[in-house]
Order: structure tokens, then C-alpha cells, then sequence
């Protein structure tokens, strides 16, 4: 049985006691040309400095993951000049290998779109995906993807990039497609889809951005 997912976002809320509620306001329009993934470079919260586990804030890992946020040049990783161009002081990590559940743990954000329905189901937006990637080696492969959901998330699509290792330098991979009709939200994912243990997959500067198509 998997574990659940938590997330920074969920702890706090659960500890706090609402005594009161007021009218729910409109959900804004998802702006187009932004960057829609929040810490996309891992620069909030604690990095590790033994290789542990840490929480990722606004992202969802699995109770007691191994995923970690670590600084450049730092634990035989790679340095800042082999990662993202003008990147900040931290990367992700998928961590050390999971013996509980045999496999490399991953990280995810969902993105809610809103107020963009009808220009979605007309066709008339794009997104593009991209993001620093890294590999030690070569059993390893970095991959970030994207999948489209409708309004309960029931999957329509997805869209990935990566890279296969062994890299000495980050790769920067990008896709762009028309957003898929009936798409209200896209959930991102970084993960190891490599064949071993090793689970020496790294990221940085993760996007997601919509455009007129």
C-alpha cells in the first residue's frame, strides 16, 4: 500500500482551528506567460545536509520520502556550475532508494486553471513544460511530467522531458502542446525513470506556462 502524500500547504492547515468563515471569493483567471509552478527552484524550505529526506514546500511527497531539496556542491552532487543557468543555491533530488517500496520517491504539484475553459476547449491556449534536469548515470533518467485532468482529474494527457544520464552538466528539455479540450487542471511530476537504484536524478527551475496557441 502506497503511503499518503503530503505536503508543507496540508500540515499547516490541519493545525490550525478555524473559528470562523467568511464568503469564498472568485477564483481568479490563470494568467498566461507566467510560471505556474510555485518554488519551482527549490529555494524555500530546509535543504539536507546528509542526504535525508526533507519536506519540499508546495510540494506533495509521500509520508517519510526520501525526496530531498540539497545545495549545490554538496555530497558529491553536482555543483552550481554544472546545474541550471542562473539557477539559485538548491536543486531537487529524488533522494536515496526506497527499500520500503523499491524505487527511486518523486514529488508533485498540482496546478488548478482557471477561467480559461472556453479558450481550452476551443483550442486556442498551448503550454510548455521545461526544466533543468540532470543525470549521474547512465541507468539513471530524469524525467518531469505534466498531465492534463478535468475537473475531478480524471486523466485526458500527458507530456514529459528528461534526460538519460550520465550527464556532467543540467540539460534543459522543453515541449509545448495545445492544451487538451476539457483540461482544468496539470499535475507535475519528478521522478526517476531509470532502471536501478541509484536514483541520482536532479531538477531544477521547473515551468509550466500557457499561451495563446
Amino acid at each position: 500500500m502506497r503511503r499518503y502524500r503530503v505536503s508543507l500547504g496540508l500540515v499547516l492547515a490541519l493545525s490550525a482551528v478555524v473559528f470562523a468563515t467568511a464568503p469564498m471569493a472568485a477564483a481568479s483567471t490563470t494568467p498566461l506567460n507566467v510560471n505556474l509552478v510555485k518554488n519551482p527552484s527549490a529555494e524555500l524550505g530546509l535543504a539536507s545536509t546528509d542526504g535525508s529526506g526533507v519536506t519540499v514546500p508546495d510540494w506533495e511527497t509521500i509520508t517519510d520520502s526520501n525526496f530531498a531539496v540539497v545545495k549545490y556542491g554538496i555530497l558529491g552532487g553536482p555543483t552550481k556550475a554544472q546545474g541550471a543557468v542562473n539557477g539559485g543555491k538548491k536543486y531537487f533530488w529524488t533522494g536515496r532508494y526506497d527499500l520500503v517500496y523499491n524505487q527511486c520517491d518523486d514529488a508533485i504539484q498540482n496546478i488548478k486553471i482557471t477561467g480559461r475553459n472556453s479558450q481550452i476547449d476551443s483550442h486556442q491556449l498551448k503550454v510548455t513544460l521545461s526544466a533543468w534536469v540532470g543525470a549521474m548515470e547512465s541507468t539513471d533518467l530524469a524525467r518531469v511530467t505534466l498531465t492534463f485532468g478535468d475537473d475531478t482529474n480524471n486523466f485526458i494527457s500527458s507530456v514529459r522531458v528528461g534526460i538519460h544520464g550520465p550527464t556532467t552538466k543540467f540539460a534543459h528539455p522543453s515541449v509545448t502542446v495545445k492544451v487538451p479540450a476539457h483540461t482544468r487542471q496539470v499535475t507535475v511530476r519528478l521522478y526517476d525513470a531509470g532502471t536501478s537504484d541509484s536514483c541520482l536524478a536532479f531538477f531544477d527551475k521547473i515551468s509550466v506556462e500557457l499561451s495563446q496557441a
